[in-house]
């Protein structure tokens, strides 16, 4: 139903046999109309596509307003649409037909898109000159030593859908404070407990939007690796090195 007229208004979507799919308006002034069906296709005679095979054979018969064809690897089926509700959209596009679906967002309408393959939801919302909120990305890379626990930060994944310039600041959790304002940092945990690493991004108009990702410090126990002496004798410690993950002693004899 088309929401922009006072008037009953609607187009139908009218799913064909062998070579067309088509769209057909009806409403108020169309209640005697016929299509067609089923001895017509889209715009021609069913199972037909060739020119001396289409057109209207009588004013009788009301066309499609919209008709494509079916895919010669494949079939097709043409689904309802909806209309652009008016003031959502410019003007322009009021009453316009889309294959789509409205539904709510913030204080308007936006416009849902569903795939069937990948299973995923788009919506589609006219910003016009409104300012959106950029996109931050946290990319995390850990390493470890025998100071703590080290993890490399990397925002540069992060966008803004206005293409404007962005200030970036890091709060790595553990005293509240900015600690960076570089696109990739890096910062050593000392202590163990669990952390909140928060990256805000900030664009030129200072609409400012906030990631966060959860880091985990924790003590594992050094291992203790003993090896059977041939000579029977013990060692001194002359030789041992150590390292974060444990001890190794080298005894010669």
């Amino acid at each position: 139903m088309d929401p922009s007229k006072e008037s009953v208004r609607f187009f139908v979507g009218d799913v064909g046999r062998t070579n067309w799919e088509e769209i057909s308006e009806g409403g108020l002034g169309f209640e005697t109309a016929n299509y067609g069906w089923r001895g017509r296709e889209g715009p021609c005679e069913e199972g037909e596509s060739t020119s001396d095979k289409c057109g209207l054979p009588d004013s009788s018969l009301t066309d499609p307003i919209h008709w494509y064809p079916n895919p010669r690897d494949g079939g097709s089926a043409v689904t309802g649409g909806t209309f652009v509700p008016p003031g959502i959209w410019p003007e322009e596009l009021d009453g316009d037909l889309l294959r789509l679906r409205f539904g709510p967002y913030l204080n308007t309408k936006a416009l849902y898109l569903i795939t069937y393959d990948g299973g995923r939801i788009y919506r589609l919302s006219f910003s016009g000159n409104v300012n959106r909120k950029p996109r931050p990305v946290i990319q995390q890379f850990l390493s470890s030593n025998g100071n703590g626990l080290t993890v490399n930060f990397d925002a540069s994944k992060s966008s803004d859908p206005d293409g404007d310039d962005m200030t970036f600041e890091w709060d790595f959790g553990e005293d509240g404070s900015i600690t960076s304002s570089n696109i990739t940092t890096s910062y050593t945990y000392s202590t163990v407990g669990k952390f909140t690493a928060t990256l805000s991004v900030t664009d030129m108009k200072g609409y400012k939007a906030k990631s966060s990702v959860d880091i985990d410090v924790e003590e594992y126990p050094k291992p203790l690796v003993a090896f059977p002496w041939s000579s029977g004798e013990a060692c001194d410690d002359d030789d041992q090195n150590y390292d974060y993950c444990g001890s190794l002693e080298f005894c010669t004899n």
